[in-house]
C-alpha cells in the first residue's frame, strides 16, 4: 500500500502499530519524568526512520508520547508518513480523522445513509448519493440558516426540532396558517431561520473564482466561495414569510396587507399561528 501511495503522488499518515524496535527508538522518552506530576497532559515528539521486513525501503515515522495525569503508563503512538512537515503538524494533521469519522458517524445517524437495501449495486449506488445529498443540504442550513442559540446542534436534532415537526394546517383562500406547539422550538427562533432562509435566497451566487486567479494550474475552473460571507439585508413584514411569496394577486385582486407581529392573537392553547404569505 506503501508503494501504491508513494508511486501515485499521495501524501499519507498511517497508524503504525508499537513493537519493540519503535519503542526502542523513543526509550528516553518511556522513561517517566521526575519529580510531583503536574495536573496537565505532557506531551513529547520524536521522529526517525524505520523500515519493517515486509518494506523496501525506510520510511519517516513520528511518535507522540502522553504523561497523563494520575496514570502510571504513557501513552505512546507512532505514525508512519511522508509529509514533509514538523512532527506537531503532523500529528495534527492525522487527528483530523477523528473528525472525519465524526462527520461520517454523523451522516449514520441523521440521514440514514448505511440503509442500502436495494438488490442491485447501481441501486445502492443512487440511494448514497441521495443520501448524501440530503446530508449536504441539511449541513447548509446548519451553517447558513441556523442562529447562534443553536449553531451547535447536531444534525438529529435540527431534523427533529425543526423539519420533522407537527403543525395543524389552517387553509384560507387566500392564505394558509401553519399553528406549531413552541415546545421544540420558540416561534421567535423559526422566525429567524426563515429568515436567514430568504436572505441565503435572494443574495444569489457569489462572484466566480477561477483556480489560476487564486494561483492554481487548471484555467477556467470556477471556484464559488460561501454565499453566506457577505448577506445584503432584505426588508420583511411578516415574519416568516416563505422565501418567494407572492404579496400580490395575479388575478387582478388587491394584494393581503402586510401582517405586523401579533396581528394574530394566540389561541389560548400554546400553540400561536405563523402565517407564511400567500399561496393563492
Amino acid at each position: 500500500m506503501y508503494e501504491y501511495l508513494e508511486a501515485e503522488g499521495f501524501q499519507y499518515t498511517i497508524r503504525l502499530p508499537a513493537n519493540q524496535v519503535l519503542q526502542a527508538q523513543i526509550a528516553h522518552l518511556l522513561t517517566r519524568p521526575v519529580g510531583r506530576p503536574p495536573h496537565y497532559v505532557r506531551r513529547f515528539y520524536a521522529s526517525f526512520r524505520y523500515q519493517a521486513q515486509s518494506w523496501s525501503r525506510s520510511r519517516r515515522v513520528v511518535a507522540k508520547v502522553e504523561w497523563h495525569p494520575g496514570e502510571l503508563y504513557a501513552r505512546v503512538g507512532f505514525i508512519v508518513t511522508n509529509l514533509h512537515r514538523s512532527v506537531r503538524r503532523v500529528v495534527a494533521f492525522y487527528n483530523g480523522r477523528g473528525t472525519a469519522e465524526q462527520w461520517i458517524k454523523e451522516g449514520k445517524h441523521a440521514v440514514k445513509w448505511t440503509r442500502l437495501s436495494c438488490t442491485t449495486f447501481q441501486g445502492n449506488a443512487v440511494r448514497l448519493q441521495l443520501h448524501a445529498l440530503a446530508y449536504n443540504l441539511a449541513n447548509f442550513l446548519r451553517t447558513l440558516a441556523v442562529p447562534s442559540e443553536v449553531e451547535r446542534w447536531s444534525l438529529t436534532s435540527l431534523r427533529e426540532k425543526v423539519v420533522k415537526i407537527g403543525a395543524k394546517v389552517i387553509a384560507h383562500g387566500r392564505y394558509v396558517i401553519f399553528q406549531m406547539a413552541e415546545v421544540a422550538l420558540p416561534r421567535e427562533l423559526f422566525g429567524r431561520i426563515l429568515d436567514r432562509i430568504e436572505e441565503a435566497a435572494t443574495a444569489g451566487p457569489g462572484p466566480m473564482l477561477t483556480l489560476a486567479a487564486l494561483g492554481g494550474e487548471e484555467a477556467g475552473v470556477g471556484v464559488r466561495p460561501e454565499c453566506g460571507n457577505a448577506l445584503p439585508p432584505v426588508g420583511r413584514n411578516a415574519i416568516g414569510r416563505l422565501p418567494g411569496a407572492r404579496s400580490g394577486r395575479q388575478d387582478g385582486r388587491k394584494p393581503l396587507p402586510a401582517r405586523s407581529q401579533g396581528q394574530y392573537p394566540s389561541s389560548g392553547t400554546g400553540i400561536d399561528p405563523l402565517h407564511l404569505g400567500n399561496v393563492g
